[in-house]
């Protein structure tokens, strides 16, 4: 698994923020998750709420991968994916 991972292969669920590739088996960027994420870290580093950035991106007329509604749950999940990505960047 950690080789395929080094290689940029997808191993379990694909992160909210990227997409499986055409080959099926790399992960590739997803534009349009990519700015909903940029955006409530965004409202985070401004310090809105969890539910406060919920209903921002709500109003915005984002959606979740599932088109569901925002909630501060699934806030939690992506900013806490975005730091550990960007600490695995740094």
């Amino acid at each position: 698994m950690h080789q395929k991972k080094l290689k940029g292969e997808r191993v379990g669920n694909i992160p909210f923020g990227y997409r499986l590739g055409d080959d099926m088996k790399h992960v590739s960027i997803e534009p349009k998750e990519q700015r909903i994420i940029s955006a409530a870290v965004r409202l985070q580093k401004q310090g809105y709420s969890l539910r406060s950035i919920a209903s921002n991106l709500n109003v915005r007329g984002y959606k979740t991968r599932s088109g569901a509604a925002w909630h501060h749950v699934y806030v939690s999940g992506i900013l806490k994916s975005a730091s550990a990505r960007s600490r695995i960047a740094a």
